[in-house]
């Protein structure tokens, strides 16, 4: 059992006088006294017993008080003793009148209070007089009548402090961690951080928590996965330090489970798209073909051959302008950054000897007249080729591929840069 520690001063009584001699009552003048502690509060009754005085007194009555108390349950508790043993009483009443009785074991009763008014505080002490509880109430004293009155006496109100430690054995959790929430009889919950301070040894210390009865749960974990748990019910007391201790010795150990994908990574070769090639060319012209391959490759390698031949790196590669009629293969080969795949394809062309065709055209008559552009490709209205002639009606398109049917326009451009629309589209197939 934990209880808290603290030390209070007792009410003491004020120097007041009233109209009648003021009385301190000791526990020889005490006529009843009966005690039961409370669980949550002490219930005080003070019964007021009035009597007759002679004539030209002020009437006067009696007191009697008695507290009840029920059995309290097992929990985590802070390091004091919550038991109640001594009551310290202060009543002020009319006239500056007033009453300070100190006294072990209740019920007390006290003779010859002036009627009218009276209000009545009560601390109790535990063994080491420290406060643990507080009440106050009032009652009116009437002559000839008795009145009872109640007084709740109830924890000292205030916040306090909470340390918890949590242990387990160090080999058996790996990633351990460890979470915990107070949640209260009202307000929101509080969620508890732990902080690992040694191998096998987590703690946390929480300040201003209210006073009460709160819900204490714990959890210690291994990588996320909780291996055990305790909850708890832990009382506060105001200016105190509720400690606790969980010894997590035997647990569940933690488990997981794997999941196997596999991933082929037989090195197939590497597949290799041409683009940009054709099937012959016209001597003197030329071709750029570039290599198209799978991503993943990293930083690859190119390597161009012609006839079996190195003759560039890269992803494209573009020839012909130099080489002599006749048949030619075109090689690449593609190997990964990290050498581990690889892949080659060829493509077979010829170098023809080129066709040629000379176009005439009206001249234009406007004034401002720059020149003229020949467009030309080998499908309708897509002209891949252009060439300026300048201010001339003619122009001979050289290096034409024998067989290949080409399309040809004109447009004319003055002197601001500005061209016309397309000519009519003359198409011409070279003869082989």
């Amino acid at each position: 059992m934990l209880y808290p520690k603290k030390t209070q001063g007792l009410l003491n009584s004020s120097s007041i006088y009233s109209k009648v001699t003021r009385k301190r009552l000791t526990l020889k003048q005490t006529l009843l006294l009966a005690l039961i502690l409370t669980f949550y509060a002490a219930v005080i009754c003070l019964t007021f017993l009035l009597m007759s005085c002679s004539s030209g007194a002020p009437e006067t009555g009696s007191l009697t008080v008695d507290i009840v108390r029920s059995v309290q349950p097992l929990t985590l508790l802070p390091d004091i003793d919550m038991m109640p043993t001594q009551y310290s009483f202060h009543g002020s009443g009319p006239n500056g009148n007033f009453f300070d009785v100190d006294v072990d074991d209740p019920p007390v009763f006290i003779h010859s209070l002036e009627a009218g008014e009276w209000s009545v505080m009560v601390n109790a002490m535990n063994t080491d007089s420290i406060i643990i509880g507080q009440g106050q109430s009032a009652a009116t004293v009437q002559a000839g009548n008795t009145s009872t009155i109640n007084i709740p006496v109830v924890p000292v109100y205030g916040h306090g402090t909470m340390n918890i430690i949590v242990l387990w054995n160090v080999a058996d959790v790996v990633t351990p961690s460890v979470t915990g929430q107070l949640v209260m009889a009202s307000g929101a919950p509080i969620e508890l951080s732990f902080t690992i301070i040694e191998p096998g040894r987590a703690e946390n210390i929480t300040s201003s928590i209210p006073i009460g009865y709160h819900s204490l749960s714990i959890m210690l974990l291994d990588n996320g996965v909780p291996v055990m748990g305790a909850v708890e019910v832990v009382r506060i007391v105001a200016d105190q330090t509720t400690s606790g201790l969980f010894e997590f010795y035997a647990i569940n150990h933690a488990s997981g489970d794997v999941e196997i994908n596999i991933t082929p990574e037989m090195n197939d070769p590497i597949q290799i798209t041409l683009s940009g090639q054709e099937a012959s060319i016209a001597e003197g012209g030329s071709m750029t073909v570039t290599a198209i391959v799978p991503d993943g490759l990293g930083n690859a390698t190119y390597n161009w051959y012609l006839n079996g031949e190195l003759k560039s790196t890269g992803e494209s590669f573009t020839f012909g302008s130099n080489l002599p009629l006749g048949v030619y293969r075109l090689d690449v080969t593609v190997f990964s950054e990290d050498t581990m795949r690889a892949g080659s394809t060829q493509h077979i062309f010829t170098v023809v000897e080129a066709g040629q065709v000379t176009l005439m055209w009206d001249p234009n008559s406007e004034t401002d007249l720059a020149g003229y552009m020949v467009y030309y490709g080998i499908a309708s209205q897509s002209y891949d080729n252009v060439i300026d002639v300048g201010i001339t009606e003619t122009c001979t398109v050289t290096g034409l591929i024998p067989g290949i049917t080409y399309y040809f326009a004109a447009t004319a451009y003055n002197t601001s840069a500005l061209e016309s629309d397309y000519s009519n589209e003359i198409e011409y197939t070279v003869s082989l």
